[in-house]
């Protein structure tokens, strides 16, 4: 009686346990990539609920629509808000939020700051204004990207807000 493994139980043993590795490295791979997909999409609706939400509390909190300084209905678009400085503070600034290099920016009266980060880049910001003469709604089409060539994901946010002060 011989012992040991015959040639064809040694190719039958290595096929098995290359079909294994292989299984296990493709689960590896299909998670990284799961991983990788989610941060991006992390990093969009981060990006994109915070601008989104800054700029309708704004919207809400302002007293009037500096309409000679903002841009309605174009991408990109800009919208001038005539707000007080703090909340309750009888200090009117006129704060914008326009694009700059692919970020939202919002400009308090020359002092700027960056909302979002570089890694979420904004690839439309539009501004629609309807006014009656007791209020005036503004509607936000937001739509941000990131990723790169293999991982790309983009996103439109929407949103609208009446001027309570003015009603």
């Amino acid at each position: 009686m011989k012992k040991g493994f015959t040639l064809i139980e040694i190719i039958i043993y290595v096929a098995l346990l290359a079909a294994i590795v292989l299984s296990a490295v493709e689960i590896v791979l299909i998670s990284a990539r799961s991983v990788s997909e989610m941060r991006v999409e992390r990093r969009i609706f981060t990006a994109g609920e915070g601008a989104m939400e800054t700029i309708l509390r704004d919207i809400r909190q302002s007293t009037d629509i500096a309409l000679g300084s903002s841009t309605f209905g174009t991408n990109p678009g800009a919208l001038a808000l005539r707000i007080p400085q703090d909340p309750g503070s009888s200090t009117i600034i006129t704060r914008i939020f326009s694009l700059s290099s692919e970020r939202l920016q919002k400009n308090d009266d020359g002092a700027s700051e960056l909302l979002t980060p570089p890694e979420a880049r904004i690839t439309s910001l539009i501004f629609w204004n309807s006014a009656t003469t007791t209020s005036s709604l503004v509607s936000v089409k937001l739509t941000i990207e990131s990723g790169d060539q293999k991982n790309y994901k983009s996103h439109a946010f929407y949103g609208s807000a009446v001027l309570r002060a003015k009603y």
